[in-house]
């Protein structure tokens, strides 16, 4: 009985770990493409990069947005994010879409891709 127990255990901490893991595979996606996304902007004019300020901090907002959902939320399906293009975009495209609805909320409908 002891054994199978610790076996139990075993394969939970394992699956625990390999959770872990696919958590810190999506947050380095998260920020390598804010990264390439920052590093192209700073390639830009003084006047381009005002006249993207918007789009800039819906950006960051998205990028916060998904990190707090990575870190809190259980039911995302994190190997369906590491699959995608670029998911900062996505959800910029999807947020610019929907201007009709509160950008957090439109932020939580298209999250729901990830969860279903």
């Amino acid at each position: 009985m002891k054994v199978k127990c610790d076996g139990i255990r075993h394969r939970k901490l394992d699956f625990t770990g390999r959770k872990l893991e696919m958590m810190e595979l999506v947050l380095n996606k998260i920020d390598m493409e804010y990264e390439f996304y920052f590093m192209d902007m700073m390639k830009s004019t003084k006047e381009n990069i005002f006249a993207k300020s918007k789009e800039i901090e819906l950006k960051k907002a998205i990028v916060l947005f998904l990190k707090r959902n990575v870190h809190s939320n259980k039911e995302i399906k994190l190997i369906r994010m590491t699959t995608t293009n670029n998911l900062i975009d996505e959800f910029y495209r999807y947020v610019t879409d929907h201007e009709d609805i509160d950008r957090e909320e439109a932020m939580n409908k298209y999250l729901m891709n990830y969860i279903e």
